[in-house]
């Protein structure tokens, strides 16, 4: 039977604490035969409302967001990824189905700016022009 090892880092001085879930159901976690990194990097989940005056709805990682005119907007971090390479992708919700549309590479043909920097990724709402969406939303991670 393999065992599992909590070993600390030397270097540190925090405290590492695993929480059960508020569950009434068993769970298994399986984990890999291989070195891994399960999380690298703080996740960064977002949505907002792009109609109107904009508004955050829902945040993890993000601090604000920014209106840069029609279907064009910014997710703004809480704390800058170590480099602009991380990953991003997002999408946006139309109110019917005959205008869904996906986020765009400089607003016109990918999942995200290209250009985002390590505090801030922009997004778009792009179908033929630019249209501003009832919900935008943005998943990065390094």
């Amino acid at each position: 039977m393999a065992t599992i090892k909590m070993q600390g880092n030397s270097s540190g001085s925090g405290s590492v604490t695993l929480t059960a879930p508020n569950t009434n159901s068993d769970r298994t976690i399986t984990l890999p035969d291989s070195d891994t990194v399960l999380i690298g990097g703080a996740p960064v989940v977002g949505t907002l409302n792009g109609t109107g005056t904009i508004a955050l709805q829902n945040s993890k990682g993000v601090s604000s967001v920014s209106d840069y005119g029609v279907g064009k907007y910014g997710f703004n971090f809480s704390s800058n990824f170590s480099n602009a390479t991380y990953y991003a992708s997002g999408v946006v919700s139309h109110p019917t189905s005959a205008y869904w549309s996906y986020l765009a590479n400089r607003y016109s043909g990918g999942n995200q700016d290209n250009a985002r920097t390590t505090s801030q990724c922009k997004v778009g709402s792009y179908d033929g022009a630019y249209a501003d969406a009832p919900s935008v939303g943005l998943m990065a991670s390094e």
